[in-house]
């Protein structure tokens, strides 16, 4: 991966940003995603967990909710829908990658499949941990 060519694919913030804003932002992230293929130096024992690794591990992650924001920002809920679910499956706690998820899962009229999101993420933390999502969980998704 080029990841000096990543960062030049990323967009600036989107804060109210019009539709072309949008799709130029999406055109940009879905670019600096493309050049992304498997985990950062998966092949390479030695630096697994560094610190290093592990930052390009979370800025992919980052620029995916970006990405995603971008994109439902522009109503194109279908364009980061698959990403979302792959991401979902590779970060099972992380809740603003559920959280756009669930977004894009009601952007593309699957309100049900959203919901089974939220019973999902809320359910093993609940039984298994002894723990609660963030306060803020619920009040992320509008539609709840």
């Amino acid at each position: 991966m080029n990841w000096a060519s990543a960062r030049e694919c990323g967009a600036p913030g989107l804060g109210g940003m019009p539709s072309a804003d949008c799709r130029i932002a999406c055109d940009r992230y879905q670019r600096a995603l493309d050049l992304w293929h498997g985990e950062p130096l998966a092949d390479v024992d030695l630096l697994h967990g560094h610190p290093s690794v592990t930052g390009l591990a979370r800025r992919r992650v980052e620029t995916s909710l970006e990405y995603a924001r971008a994109a439902s920002t522009a109503g194109w809920h279908d364009q980061v829908l698959a990403l979302l679910e792959d991401l979902a499956g590779r970060e099972p706690l992380n809740e603003q990658v559920h959280a756009r998820l669930m977004i894009a899962l009601a952007g593309c009229g699957q309100q049900t499949a959203a919901l089974a999101v939220y019973r999902d993420m809320r359910r093993p933390s609940t039984t298994s941990w002894e723990c609660r999502p963030a306060r803020t969980w619920p009040r992320r998704i509008s539609w709840c």
